[in-house]
């Protein structure tokens, strides 16, 4: 089994040598063998294939601890970083943050107290958002604003309607209209049942 290092960095503009030398510092202190390096450029809020890589090899059962500078390398937001640290965890995998001090090996009750401290903020701002969202969808209906997309006009699946008994289409006919292919499918449907 492996020890995983991941390293990332936002834009092609930055480089990973601070990164790389506390990790191999880390390593080489902690008598950590088999040591593979994972550096990804990507901005936090877009894809990291590189941590998919490297969470696959988690799940296959070939890395024994994953170890990254700092906590906001490896997650984008708070719910981001726990669910890739469950994934940790669910595959008896150990977490070292560097920078933050958090080691969730067996030796480290600390560690563990601090992720299980990081998950409990990240449930009650699920909640907060939650509930914001839910009292913003009943102040809405007491409006009288309900959610979801506008129904088509009455205009348009008229046309939609005479095109489709023409023989048009589908595709052509959600283009002539200005709507989605499905839309266009939605609209012969109901015509098939009425």
């Amino acid at each position: 089994m492996i020890t995983a290092c991941y390293e990332r960095i936002s834009t092609n503009h930055q480089t990973h040598n601070s990164q790389d030398k506390a990790v191999s510092e880390y390593c080489t202190r902690n008598g950590f063998e088999n040591v593979k390096v994972f550096r990804e450029v990507a901005s936090g809020a877009k894809r990291r294939p590189v941590l998919n890589q490297l969470l696959e090899m988690v799940r296959a059962g070939k890395v024994c601890r994953v170890i990254t500078f700092k906590l906001d390398r490896l997650g984008r937001s708070l719910p981001d970083l726990l669910a890739t640290i469950d994934i940790l965890s669910k595959f008896n995998t150990e977490f070292i943050s560097i920078q933050d001090g958090i080691n969730t090996s067996n030796q480290s009750a600390f560690g563990r107290l601090q992720l299980g401290l990081l998950a409990s903020i990240a449930d009650f701002e699920r909640s907060l958002i939650r509930e914001r969202v839910m009292a913003g969808l009943r102040a809405a209906r007491k409006n009288g604003r309900f959610g979801g997309r506008p129904s088509l006009a009455q205009a348009t699946k008229d046309r939609m309607r005479h095109m489709l008994a023409e023989g048009f289409k589908e595709r052509v006919i959600a283009s002539e209209c200005g709507v989605s292919v499905a839309s266009v499918y939605k609209i012969k449907k109901l015509a098939l049942v009425s």
